[in-house]
């Protein structure tokens, strides 16, 4: 009987998942950890080498399981229905762990198991969601086009990426006198920027856009400024000028009229209507949004005419069509300045719910969700479900609150009011462009045997890189035009 026990435990230990393509364990939390050192990286790098080589063998790998050679377990195979005695594959994985990644940032602290200066590479490869926050001024924009940077160019100086993502940023000014999104400036990079912008605000959009671009380092004509398209509804088969004549048949009063004349006046500014003879032509539905790898598309819906519940209800919607029609290759959604359209109405509150969706729903559907915001305040639960969480410098006691609550180093650093003072000082003195950064899953730590270990409770103090192209987001000062002649970055000499 005892014999008996070992051949079916043999035959069971099949199942046992001890190298099935590294998709299982610790294996995948690196594969799909947000952010990793590149020590670790290459520690990983030699294991993967090691074992593609065959030097860890399957039996050495079962030697310590307690279990009968193969011959010994093959004499009773036959008491277990189809079993042909034990089938030990030892596999290796068939590609890396860490195939696609950017340079971020650099480890700026004190930590003995992160190098000072340390590359910190953003994982392009698997799909994880960042949450930025800071006052203004302290490099939040910075840190978004980085980001960008790394998942919508492949530029072998600043890391590797095989297949690019298509990029989707959602941006609104309150006060649109000029602003434009700084995200615009990647086309510095050779990226394909195309603006989309409502119809009311197109001419003063454009002017504000091409002038941004006016620089002998830009390609304006890689900056494209479209007009962006609304669903009236999801509805199949639903015609807007069906429903603007049953309207007209509605016999409604004065009264009546005035208001819906309101929002009609407000839907058509953002919508291609009426429709020109171009548009009647078409075989086919113009596309609202063409995501393609490689490529930017800024849903920028400044306008004085448009409120900011009015501006959730379409970005709602945009992000609805973007994830609908997502490229295989995936996709990257951020949300620039999101405390500006993001508050307590009811059209910001369904937003959050669907942003909150997309979080939850990145593995299944490729996308990373990116939040930059100067109110951290804005959702707790974006906080709580955020992999990453970038903290630039602030000074408000309510956001320190907000942070050490919901983020998990944060609060298993601040047990006593010493130790919550002295987050928010390390918080409150950081320079432009520094920040601390709160990412329980990442793998960035190296122990002196060589082994990787996830940054948990702890927190990592971050140096930003110098970027490539044009940063946008530069400080106008007292004599100079524009800040364009200090936005230049030369790499080389890393100015």
């Amino acid at each position: 009987m005892e014999g008996d026990y070992h051949i079916e435990r043999a035959y069971y230990l099949n199942f046992l998942d001890r190298d099935v393509d590294g998709r299982s364990g610790e294996e995948e939390c690196l594969r799909t950890s947000p952010l990793f050192s590149l020590a670790v990286k290459h520690a990983v790098d030699r294991n993967f080498k090691a074992r593609r080589a065959g030097t860890l063998e399957a039996s050495e790998a079962f030697s310590d399981d307690g279990v009968h050679s193969a011959d010994e377990s093959e004499d009773g195979a036959s008491q277990i229905s189809g079993y042909q005695g034990p089938q030990y594959p030892g596999r290796t994985l068939s590609r890396p762990i860490l195939p696609q990644y950017g340079l971020l940032v650099f480890h700026v602290g004190n930590n003995d198991q992160i190098s000072h200066h340390e590359p910190i590479m953003l994982n392009v490869h698997a799909p994880n969601s960042a949450f930025i926050c800071g006052s203004q001024g302290s490099g939040k924009s910075y840190t978004l086009n980085c980001i960008l940077e790394n998942c919508l160019l492949a530029d072998a100086r600043t890391g590797k990426l095989r297949q690019p993502l298509a990029g989707v940023v959602f941006h609104y000014e309150i006060d649109s006198s000029g602003t434009v999104a700084e995200t615009a400036s990647l086309c510095s990079r050779g990226i394909k920027v195309n603006i989309l912008v409502s119809d009311s605000n197109f001419e003063a959009a454009q002017r504000s856009y091409r002038a941004a671009t006016d620089s002998p380092e830009y390609k304006p004509d890689h900056g494209e400024v479209l007009t962006a398209t609304k669903r009236a509804q999801r509805r199949a088969g639903f015609n807007h000028g069906e429903f603007l004549q049953l309207l007209g048949q509605a016999g409604l009063s004065t009264e009546q009229q005035r208001p819906m004349r309101l929002r009609l006046d407000l839907l058509h500014s953002v919508m291609r209507w009426p429709p020109s003879k171009t548009d009647l032509k078409r075989k086919t539905a113009r596309k609202l949004l063409d995501l393609q790898p490689g490529t930017l598309t800024v849903v920028d819906l400044s306008d004085p005419f448009v409120d900011t519940a009015t501006v959730c209800t379409l970005f709602d919607i945009c992000l609805s069509v973007a994830k609908e029609k997502r490229p295989e290759c995936g996709m990257v959604v951020a949300f620039d300045e999101a405390h500006k359209y993001i508050d307590q109405s009811p059209a910001a509150t369904n937003f959050i719910d669907r942003l909150l969706t997309t979080v939850r729903e990145q593995r299944h559907i490729g996308t990373r969700v990116i939040i930059s915001t100067q109110e951290p305040t804005i959702s707790e639960k974006l906080l709580d479900l955020c992999s990453i969480s970038i903290v630039h410098h602030f000074k408000s006691p309510a956001w320190f609150r907000s942070i050490r609550n919901h983020l998990g180093g944060a609060s298993g650093l601040v047990n006593s009011d010493k130790e919550q003072a002295m987050l928010f000082e390390q918080i409150l003195t950081l320079p432009v462009g520094e920040s601390r950064v709160f990412a329980p899953g990442a793998f960035v730590c190296l122990s002196a045997d060589g082994k990787s270990k996830r940054l948990g409770s702890e927190v990592l103090r971050m140096g930003p890189r110098s970027r490539l192209g044009i940063d946008a987001g530069v400080s106008v000062l007292a004599g100079e035009r524009d800040g364009h002649s200090s936005r230049r970055v030369d790499f080389a000499s890393g100015s």
